[in-house]
């Protein structure tokens, strides 16, 4: 399914939005939590919406998927949407915690060099 979250900050202004595709609500909702922590250096509060209807932020897991489970599944997904939060116009680009945030995950995901194995 098709989600969209909007970003917001202290003043209720739209600073940022985005659509990503999630399985269900609680893998979107786990990917529109990522994604607001990682710019809430500016981003007080987000909305995420399922076309019409609005997805309750405050929404319990289903037991479904372990939230380690959750995360592990949504990651590749948060660290596009955040590549692609990074790159736009939109003020949440602006974001210092999200340059953080979008390294931290993309230095995850490299392997190791060769060369900082130990000897």
């Amino acid at each position: 399914m098709t989600y969209r979250i909007y970003f917001r900050n202290l003043h209720g202004f739209v600073i940022g939005r985005d659509d990503f595709i999630a399985e269900d609500d609680e893998h979107a909702m786990a990917i529109a939590w990522a994604l607001r922590r990682a710019c809430d250096d500016i981003c007080t509060g987000i909305e995420l919406w399922d076309g019409v209807r609005r997805v309750e932020n405050t929404m319990r897991t289903t037991g479904k998927l372990s939230p380690g489970e959750i995360a592990e599944k949504v990651q590749s997904t948060v660290l596009e949407r955040e590549m692609v939060l990074r790159d736009s116009r939109w003020v949440v680009a602006e974001s210092a915690r999200l340059l953080q945030e979008t390294q931290a995950l993309l230095d995850r995901q490299r392997p190791p060099s060769a060369t900082s194995s130990p000897r």
